[in-house]
């Protein structure tokens, strides 16, 4: 037979402690939803081409931390119900024992005294986010960032290799010093709001009407339409600030994971004083979900980099957007002036105006193919997303597993 040992503190502060978790996973997902989708309304055909990708990612990574989710309020019920079971076959034995004392003659026992209403509550989480942690919008330009000196690339590598001390450094004093069930850290604290810069494409928008405004007419003469409206309204309308800020709850989104993680990671070790099958179980359950959690981290990571692709070409293409329409501009303000001259001018402004039209076409398909880089990036998302479900997968898989081996 087993030997079975156990501390009604212990597991009743561990059902505490997994239904934080609970509590933590759904303000991540309400978390995910405010941040990471594109609002509908005014899209322009980039963002109407990103929506439904951004939509499905949101779709998956809300349904993976709901699974995280149940999966903790499962563990928590399970373990309330097994402190239930111990203390219930507890009072039979010590009621037993009191009858046959009785009937012994050898006295009376005190009534049964339940040890579930003198139990410490469970204590806050010791660790949280610094408070300036996701302050400086320039932690979150990944790709743009690549581009640096080399001195830059020192000076980022100690810092990173310096955090990462200060961090192992962290939890190992955690680990060592630690006494009973802590909550190691607070994820939702990692859940801070986006901050973003003013986009370049929405500078973009904004100095196009003033480049072209006054000579937009003479492109829709000549060749039938609007510049400004067909290569900057149309296309590139909407919020394109959301998806710097998607990028950056992405990634806060990974850390909050990777923290509720290293909750359910330390969980087994903090409880030394359980011992027996269930424990056993109990255990492996905390470490298949801490697993899967971690992998949900990593995803999630790499989707806040495909979005940041995603902002580094369209800054990327506004910068040349913006130079060719200064050039289409200077083109038709000067056919404008050399038109304005009688007969002469007008013969130079026919040659000028087939010349310099071909220019402007060239200048258009530059644009075109600006945009289109845009719309690569945005089709690479749809990569991430397969890693996403994959992701989600491997979780609702663990939390099968885990459901069958029922704490008992």
């Amino acid at each position: 037979m087993t030997a079975v040992a156990v501390s009604y503190v212990q597991l009743s502060q561990a059902s505490t402690l997994l239904q934080r978790q609970r509590a933590h996973t759904d303000q991540m997902a309400t978390y995910l939803e405010s941040h990471c989708r594109l609002t509908a309304g005014d899209l322009g055909l980039v963002l109407r081409v990103m929506q439904p990708i951004t939509d499905l990612i949101t779709d998956a990574g809300a349904l993976a931390i709901r699974t995280v989710g149940q999966v903790s309020d499962w563990a928590a019920e399970t373990a309330t119900r097994t402190l239930d079971d111990y203390v219930r076959s507890d009072q039979e034995a010590y009621e037993a024992a009191r009858a046959l004392l009785a009937s012994l003659g050898g006295g009376s026992l005190p009534p049964f005294s339940d040890p579930r209403g003198s139990i410490p509550a469970l204590g806050g989480p010791t660790g949280s986010a610094d408070a300036g942690y996701g302050n400086d919008p320039s932690e979150y330009n990944g790709l743009a960032d690549a581009i640096v000196t080399s001195g830059n690339v020192l000076g980022s590598g100690y810092d990173l290799i310096s955090g990462t001390v200060e961090t192992a450094v962290d939890r190992l004093s955690t680990l060592t010093s630690r006494g009973g069930v802590e909550e190691r850290t607070d994820p939702t604290s990692y859940l801070v709001t986006p901050s973003s810069d003013v986009n370049m494409m929405e500078d973009l928008r904004w100095k196009a009407g003033l480049i072209l405004g006054s000579v937009d007419y003479v492109a829709e003469l000549i060749l039938g339409f609007s510049i400004l409206q067909e290569y900057v309204y149309k296309p590139l309308a909407g919020d394109w600030k959301r998806i710097d800020g998607a990028s950056q709850a992405w990634t806060h989104e990974g850390r909050a994971m990777m923290e509720l993680a290293s909750n359910f990671s330390g969980l087994p070790g903090q409880m030394d004083q359980w011992e027996g099958e269930a424990s056993l179980r109990f255990g492996a359950t905390a470490g298949l979900v801490s697993g899967g959690a971690v992998g949900l981290s990593y995803a999630f990571d790499a989707i806040s980099g495909l979005i940041d692709k995603v902002a580094l070409a369209s800054n990327l293409a506004a910068s040349g957007i913006g130079a060719a329409l200064q050039w289409i501009a200077n083109k038709l303000t000067r056919l404008l002036i050399e038109s304005s001259i009688p007969v002469a001018g007008w013969i130079v402004a026919g040659v000028e105006i087939i010349e310099g039209m071909q220019k402007v076409m060239f200048y258009l398909r530059l644009i075109n193919t600006l945009i289109t880089a845009i719309l690569d990036a945005i089709s690479d998302m749809v990569a991430g997303r397969e890693k996403l479900v994959q992701a989600a997968a491997i979780v609702e898989d663990l939390a099968n597993a885990a459901v069958t081996k029922a704490v008992r």
